[in-house]
């Protein structure tokens, strides 16, 4: 969550997303992440996707933490295979999952 909050104040203050645009994306987030809106899934991670998540370290040449968030999207798409959508600001992580066939968020320039 931290680097989330620390990547949208970062687009507000070089002048890539308007302030208002950001309270809006921290509102939106926080009601998802604590619970309110019923639009986040929890799901167990388990030594599967680690093991998944090192592979994708070697594949794409992600940090590890990118890694694992990569290999968890992945496993939804297993769940419910309508999920095909990745948000993310990381440039890396971006590359990789739209080469995993995932279109991204938001769409930047």
């Amino acid at each position: 969550m931290n680097s989330f909050l620390t990547k949208v104040m970062d687009l507000a203050t070089s002048g890539e997303l308007a302030l208002s645009d950001c309270n809006v994306l921290i509102n939106t987030f926080e009601d998802d992440y604590f619970g309110h809106s019923g639009l986040l899934v929890p799901a167990k991670v388990s030594g599967l996707e680690f093991d998944h998540a090192a592979s994708l370290v070697a594949t794409h040449g992600l940090r590890a933490y990118d890694a694992v968030q990569l290999a968890c999207a992945l496993k939804m798409v297993a769940i419910d295979g309508e999920c095909d959508t990745l948000a993310a600001f990381d440039k890396e992580l971006r590359q990789a999952a739209a080469r995993e066939g995932f279109m991204l968020l938001p769409s930047l320039k």
